[in-house]
């Protein structure tokens, strides 16, 4: 109830300021389905199963006559429609109403201050993408794209609990410089700092450095980033500090050899695992937020229904949670993820498509292991989109796995009980989003 009342006394305190006030809202609505012939990966059972969700997000802006705008996000979900609602007994746990956004900002010169629930996000979702209660400072000029803000997301969260497993984040700092006036390129530099992130066992005060690159010409397009993690963790109890030195990559080429159709090729690439614990280097992420850029769908959630797959997305650590904040976990190798696909537009029907084959190693690969027994799979997706309507799209999306000879080692550092073999996956799933 507490995460309702503010919205609350915000909604009953407008009528009595709206006098010339403007005010937009937008939203979706998402519905997923995924089906998967060897739903828990232990290839003794090969038990098929379901699993099917719903989210609704209502955003509304509100703009006043001065430099001052509210804004707030309201979500329900996401409902698993799977399990869930099948026990009578737990059906109020799965309505999960949840304020997500909730404050005002103030616009004057080249600032924008904002405060109350915020988004606190760095490029791409990389690093981060969270909403914390704090206030943020942004600062944006003409003069090269230069942008920076100053956050505290933790400000009162600890006292209305706000965002659950963000307690430990306390101040962020984000500086970005971006110039896209050099050989039709665009360039953009920014660098995040995180100050007393604590968990019980462990102090946790990283950094990222980042660098972006885009170039599109009439010949190529291409994509990439880099990014360096850096900084220390510090173990409480003996006070034992452990440096952190890791990095992650990706690229994206793509060419156009006809036209609505385009050919490319997609690489993720993190530092290798180190059995030196003196060090971290293996990329770090801020409560298991991260996201590879990816369309393998059943290795790395690259497909509609992304929740549902062997390994996270959103965790560079290629296990979801095994290294996240506060956390020290060295069992995980580096990884090397590789795709090479097809998108075609069909005109005479709202149609698109991309046709994906690609597959992941570890980071033994670099390390002498060798091609195949570095191997976590090999993977074919296609993954189809059709506009139904202006504000109703599908998404649909087929995939099949191929197992390697490192994914049972990797994937049951977290699965102990599970027996995992050389046997197939399929996996199937869409997504419908109508937006308003």
């Amino acid at each position: 109830m507490r995460k309702l009342l503010f919205p609350m006394l915000f909604f009953s305190a407008l009528p009595l300021f709206a006098e010339d006030w403007e005010f937009e809202y937008d939203g979706d609505i998402r519905t997923r389905f995924a089906y998967e012939n060897n739903w828990d990966l232990d290839y003794d059972t090969s038990d098929g199963a379901a699993a099917a969700d719903i989210r609704v997000r209502f955003n509304l802006d509100v703009t006043t006559p001065i430099p001052l705008y509210l804004f707030y996000k309201l979500e329900w979900g996401n409902i698993s429609l799977d399990e869930d609602f099948r026990d009578e007994d737990n059906f109020l746990e799965t309505i999960k109403l949840e304020t997500r956004q909730l404050g005002a900002g103030y616009e004057f010169s080249i600032y924008d201050i904002k405060a109350g629930l915020i988004a606190t996000d760095s490029p791409s979702d990389t690093v981060i993408n969270e909403d914390n209660f704090g206030f943020k400072i942004n600062a944006d000029t003409d003069y090269a794209g230069i942008k920076s803000f100053y956050s505290m997301p933790n400000l009162v969260d600890a006292y209305f609990n706000f965002i659950e497993s963000s307690d430990d984040l306390n101040q962020l700092f984000f500086i970005s410089a971006e110039s896209e006036d050099y050989l039709d390129s665009e360039f953009r530099l920014w660098t995040i700092f995180l100050d007393g992130n604590d968990s019980d066992s462990f102090t946790y005060n990283p950094c990222w450095l980042g660098f972006e690159f885009e170039n599109e010409n009439e010949y190529f397009e291409l994509k990439s980033r880099f990014i360096y993690n850096g900084g220390i963790v510090t173990l409480n109890s003996i006070n034992y500090t452990i440096p952190i030195s890791a990095f992650y990559t990706n690229m994206e080429l793509s060419i156009e050899p006809f036209e609505d159709t385009v050919i490319f090729t997609r690489y993720n690439l993190t530092s290798s695992f180190d059995s030196d614990t003196s060090s971290v280097n293996q990329f770090q992420v801020v409560d298991g937020e991260g996201s590879l850029d990816t369309g393998l769908g059943l290795l790395f959630g690259g497909s509609s229904y992304g929740s549902e797959a062997c390994f996270s997305n959103e965790s560079v650590s290629l296990i979801e949670d095994n290294l996240s904040s506060g956390d020290i976990v060295m069992d995980a190798p580096g990884l090397f993820v590789y795709e090479f696909g097809v998108s075609q537009d069909f005109n005479f029907i709202p149609l698109s498509s991309d046709l994906i084959i690609g597959g992941a190693n570890t980071g033994g690969l670099f390390s002498g292991d060798g091609y195949f027994s570095s191997l976590l799979g090999l993977e074919i997706d296609l993954h189809n989109t059709i506009d139904i309507l202006d504000d109703l799209s599908l998404n649909f999306s087929l995939c099949y796995l191929f197992p390697g000879n490192a994914f049972e080692d990797v994937f049951e550092r977290n699965n102990d009980s599970i027996e995992v073999g050389w046997d197939t996956s399929f996996k199937t799933d869409f997504k419908l989003v109508y937006s308003y």
